[in-house]
C-alpha cells in the first residue's frame, strides 16, 4: 500500500498532466478529455454533472485542492 504523501504526488502529477494549458486549473474541456480517457462512452450531460459536483467553488474550473479532494475519495 501506497503511504498518503506519494499518493497525493501521484494526483498532483495527473491534475498537471490534465491541465493542458498549464493555467493552474482544469477546465470543462480538459475535465471532458481527461474522464473520455476513462470511459470513452462518457455522454455529455454526465460529464456537466460530474464536472459541476467537483468544482465546489463553482468558478467553472477545477482547481487542485477540488481534484485531489474528488480523486481521494473512496
Amino acid at each position: 500500500m501506497k503511504n498518503s504523501q506519494s499518493r497525493v504526488e501521484e494526483i498532483e502529477e495527473l491534475f498537471e498532466q490534465n491541465d493542458t494549458d498549464g493555467n493552474g486549473d482544469i477546465d470543462f474541456a480538459e475535465f471532458a478529455s481527461l474522464m473520455r480517457d476513462l470511459d470513452e462512452r462518457m455522454s455529455e450531460q454526465t460529464l456537466q454533472i460530474g464536472f459541476r459536483e467537483i468544482d465546489v467553488n463553482k468558478d467553472g474550473r477545477i482547481n487542485l485542492a477540488e481534484f485531489l479532494e474528488w480523486w481521494s475519495e473512496d
